[in-house]
């Protein structure tokens, strides 16, 4: 044993000797599953097997857990304090990294509901008093915010308050171990946002108004030095004969978690018992994701990028053929200006389809060299060319100009009208007049499909 542990126990015994025994306080929660008895206020809750001190779903959010027994600081007023020494894990974890931090304190309070307590900042115990003033409320505080006008030095701190919000001391969070040969230690920073289980020891020295604050990884021994010393007879201007032990801890919009995983307390005389921290749960950020999942990722993502770039570009150029080919057929069923005057003349499909009762079987004539022939009728206004050439003179030259467009001769072109305006003589012409009606609203025709 070095000298520091020998200084630290024989201060405990000789400071402890004053104390009835009655009021000794010595206990030990490795986890808090099986506790029942603390005195929970607000928003704290024993969840699983760790205490949480906030909700994530109250805006203005404030938890408080407390010792049901009073610890025994002085025999009464005016009279020497006693000592206590306390170990515990806790762990900071905020939703969002960025966000502004709260963090969570351990507290020495005469009620368990202090007056004027707010959220936020405010560790759920501090009003928002803009001056000091003695009343028993003592408290370290693990500060995992910075806030310029409380004097904060940066946003992961630890510090001691005396019934104020702004701490009479602070430090910025970490913990000292040896540094080889040189007689200085070393200060390692402990980021306490992490979500990482730390543990706190505090040891309150009432004879000589003196608390040592110290803070490590929670598997870490404990080092040898304290981060805060702090020593000062206004202290017993904060404290009275009894006082609540405990934890409080707030918040505002922001979800961060406070939890605190294993506790234990002594005010015999002895350190605190020694916490067992190789079976506590840890509670770390989501892992981001590996380089191997974001390329899986992207890969993924161009690749459905290209395949619906593939499939636009089918569809566009299928509509694109589709309505070539829709401006073909319409060229092809454009009449021209000679179909008008003389037969044989074109038909669109509809007008085939319309007149013939969609080719039913009742229209069916027989069949042709080239097909079916049907028996249809067409309104005049489309077969208005048809009647005009069946007892026309045709002048030579405008037949001739009809054959040569068709690859015909003049006397086949001639036999083809004389067949159109003969009914007897129609025989599997393409399209032509069967019979020439009454009634001037129709027309009959035979046409092969």
């Amino acid at each position: 044993m070095d000298a520091a542990s020998i200084h630290h126990y024989l201060l405990f015994f000789l400071f402890s000797l004053s104390l009835p025994f009655a009021s000794a306080i010595n206990f030990l929660f490795n986890s808090f599953s099986a506790v029942s008895n603390l005195t929970l206020v607000d928003d704290a809750r024993v969840e699983d097997s760790v205490l949480r001190l906030t909700n994530d779903s109250n805006y203005y959010s404030i938890g408080r857990a407390f010792y049901p027994e009073r610890l025994r600081l002085a025999a009464g007023p005016g009279q020497a304090l006693s000592s206590f020494s306390t170990s515990f894990v806790f762990s900071i974890l905020p939703e969002i990294d960025s966000s502004p931090g709260f963090g969570l304190a351990f507290v020495l309070c005469n009620s368990t509901s202090p007056p004027g307590a707010l959220s936020g900042q405010y560790f759920g115990v501090f009003s928002n008093a803009t001056r000091q003033s003695p009343a028993p409320l003592l408290v370290v505080e693990f500060d995992a915010g910075r806030n310029p006008e409380f004097n904060d030095p940066d946003g992961n701190h630890v510090g001691v308050d005396l019934n104020f919000v702004e701490s009479a001391v602070t430090r910025t969070a970490g913990f000292y171990r040896a540094n080889g040969s040189s007689t200085e230690p070393e200060f390692v920073p402990l980021d306490m946002r992490s979500g990482r289980n730390i543990r706190g020891w505090i040891d309150f020295y009432g004879p000589l108004f003196q608390i040592n604050v110290t803070i490590a990884p929670a598997q870490e021994p404990r080092p040898r030095w304290p981060l805060i010393s702090y020593t000062d007879p206004v202290i017993a201007n904060y404290v009275s004969p009894e006082m609540y032990v405990g934890f409080s801890a707030s918040k505002v919009k922001w979800v961060e978690a406070q939890r605190v995983l294993a506790w234990s307390l002594s005010d015999t005389g002895a350190a605190a018992r020694e916490l067992n921290t190789s079976n506590l749960p840890v509670f770390l950020p989501p892992s981001p994701p590996s380089s191997s999942s974001t390329s899986a990722g992207l890969i993924a993502g161009v690749a459905s990028a290209c395949l619906a770039i593939a499939v636009l570009c089918v569809l566009g150029l299928y509509n694109h053929c589709r309505r070539r080919r829709k401006t073909r057929i319409r060229k092809e069923e454009e009449e021209e200006e000679w179909e008008s005057k003389y037969w044989p003349r074109r038909f669109n499909y509809e007008d085939l389809w319309s007149a013939t009762n969609g080719f039913c079987k009742e229209r069916l004539l027989g069949f042709g060299g080239f097909g079916k022939v049907y028996r249809g009728v067409l309104p005049a206004s489309i077969s208005r060319g048809a009647n005009n050439a069946g007892g026309s003179a045709v002048r030579e030259e405008e037949m001739e100009e009809v054959a040569v467009k068709h690859g015909v001769s003049f006397e086949e072109e001639r036999e083809n009208m004389k067949c159109m305006t003969d009914p007897d003589q129609t025989n599997g012409a393409e399209v032509g007049p069967a019979r020439s009606g009454s009634s001037a609203a129709t027309s009959f025709f035979c046409a092969y499909i």
